[in-house]
């Protein structure tokens, strides 16, 4: 097991049993509302590589777009994934849901021109005001 993750009232549990990848930062105005805050975390995982350990009957999906579905826990709300349709083999993790703190490197920032203006950014990554081509 590489690592582990769960919502905030635990319900709901997760394993990853391959490292995490496409690791970035999401600054779009939906992403700051689903999370509260300035900006998302996610790394990606293979989904043969992803197991619901506990709590699943709790798991509910939310439709944002055509392309791409929300799963959260329905006791506590905790935004746990993302599917994106375009990439059914994988599945984005929202980074703040893990046990503990995974040894990453974040490789970029998406969508940094609708960032929050009162969140100072100064580090070195890739800027992309969409999607990137290639992360």
């Amino acid at each position: 097991m590489t690592g582990s993750g769960s919502c905030a009232c635990g319900k709901i549990r997760y394993q990853l049993k391959e490292e995490l990848t496409d690791c970035s930062y999401c600054h779009c105005s939906i992403c700051r509302k689903l999370t509260g805050s300035a900006f998302a975390a996610y790394g990606a995982v293979g989904k043969v590589s992803f197991e619901w350990i506990g709590g699943e009957s709790e798991l509910s999906r939310y439709s944002q777009t055509k392309d791409t579905d929300r799963l959260f826990c329905s006791a506590c709300g905790s935004f746990l994934a993302t599917e994106y349709k375009p990439e059914p083999n994988s599945l984005y993790i929202s980074l703040g849901t893990m046990d503990e703190s995974p040894e990453i490197k974040m490789e970029y920032h998406q969508f940094f021109d609708s960032r929050a203006k009162w969140c100072e950014i100064d580090d070195e990554l890739e800027k992309y005001s969409e999607w990137p081509d290639e992360p």
